[in-house]
């Protein structure tokens, strides 16, 4: 049977979030994060994607995936999906790749505050986790990349932390 789910403003940031784990999930699977990636197949109707290439955004697309594959994107009306794929329709919203912070100081803010002492794990945690729902999946770590960085850093790539991944200068 095929699950219909259908987004308003008042649901709108909780779909932005929703649209976006999908893709985190997608590249987790992709990096072999150890996820679990069932091959459930899933369709996001309705938004405009924007692939980064450079390319016209598809208005109106349908974005197909099945487990930690894409399987199709172009326009919803020329677009093929599995019968008894689930359904989230996306109307007005955008998928776009996930964004790169190229230059960062990670864990050096905290609230007005900005200084060598903030540099910890809850708030460099913090951060990465703040980067991650604003749709930034890598961050450049430029500064104070000290035994916490890489540290953290290689939770990270066990699988074992969640938020925007690190990369150090």
């Amino acid at each position: 049977m095929k699950q219909t789910q259908s987004i308003g403003p008042p649901q709108m940031n909780r779909w932005i979030r929703g649209l976006t784990i999908i893709f985190f999930i997608l590249l987790y699977c992709a990096l072999g994060r150890g996820v679990v990636c069932a091959a459930v197949p899933t369709v996001v109707l309705g938004a405009r994607i924007i692939d980064g290439t450079g390319n016209a955004a598809i208005e109106n697309a349908a974005f197909v995936f099945e487990g930690e594959r894409i399987v199709n994107v172009g326009p919803k009306d020329r677009t093929r999906y599995p019968s008894d794929a689930t359904i989230i329709h996306a109307e007005g919203q955008t998928i776009i790749p996930g964004l790169i912070s190229a230059h960062s100081h990670l864990g050096l803010v905290d609230g007005a505050s900005v200084s060598a002492a903030n540099y910890n794990r809850a708030n460099v945690m913090r951060q990465l986790q703040q980067y991650e729902s604003y749709g930034v999946t890598s961050v450049m770590a430029l500064g104070l990349n000290d035994i916490l960085f890489y540290t953290l850093r290689d939770e990270q790539r066990q699988g074992h932390l969640s938020g925007a991944d690190m990369f150090g200068a």
